[in-house]
């Protein structure tokens, strides 16, 4: 094993792959908590069916 294999990173391109990874990851698990949250809060429910009866 070489020096280099202690290192996660080999390259700065690599590190930018990894974070572009995690921030992926982070905007799929936001995203679905956020739709999970909108679905189980009753005031949504409220909002929603305000709009509908709006329309």
């Amino acid at each position: 094993m070489s020096d280099n294999e202690t290192s996660v990173f080999h390259s700065p391109s690599d590190a930018r792959k990894f974070l572009g990874q995690i921030a992926r990851v982070w905007v799929v698990w936001l995203t679905l908590l956020a739709i999970l949250a909108f679905a189980v809060s009753p005031w949504n429910w409220v909002t929603g069916g305000g709009l509908l009866v709006l329309l």
